[in-house]
């Protein structure tokens, strides 16, 4: 958004621009788990989604899981929703021994034994997205946070972050 001159604010402020964001997440999810039974992210773990019986999910059926992840795992991606799905997510998971999503679709997360090399390329992969979001988004947060706490915008006057340029 930034690269395109968008206003990034109106869009940090908008739930239905973040909940829209979740569209191509969620095309690409259900294709590759109907596909190849793995995301990337799953990929680099060594984890498979299946169904009970070993075979590969269809079309239809990683649809469904990926509408249930959406809406009980990342609670459509709002703030206070996704805390709480994901809290859920994790009492759940404990005490069924798989997601909510997966068991209500009757599906099982196969495990390979961790790879140190894929390990390490997730982690350096999901800290530099980390860092990504951040050098973008930042200036917008801490520009939002100071209209509501003077002394934040106080601080950030006198000590300015590095960020990119603001596009009007």
């Amino acid at each position: 958004m930034w690269a395109a001159g968008q206003n990034i604010e109106a869009a940090l402020l908008n739930p239905w621009t973040m909940f829209l964001r979740y569209v191509p997440w969620f095309v690409v999810e259900t294709l590759l788990l109907h596909h190849y039974a793995t995301t990337p992210g799953k990929w680099l773990l060594g984890l498979q989604v299946l169904n009970k019986d070993g075979s590969r999910l269809t079309l239809g059926e990683s649809t469904r899981r990926s509408l249930r992840v959406l809406f009980t795992g990342i609670g459509f991606g709002w703030d206070l929703l996704a805390v709480f799905c994901q809290i859920l997510s994790f009492f759940t998971t404990r005490r069924l021994g798989n997601t909510l999503w997966d068991h209500a679709g009757g599906h099982v997360v196969s495990a390979a034994p961790l790879n140190p090399f894929r390990t390490l390329v997730l982690v350096f992969l999901f800290f530099g997205a980390i860092q990504m979001q951040l050098v973008v988004i930042s200036p917008y947060v801490l520009e939002m946070a100071g209209k509501s706490f003077p002394t934040i915008k106080a601080e950030n006057d006198k000590n300015p972050p590095w960020h990119l340029p603001k596009r009007h």
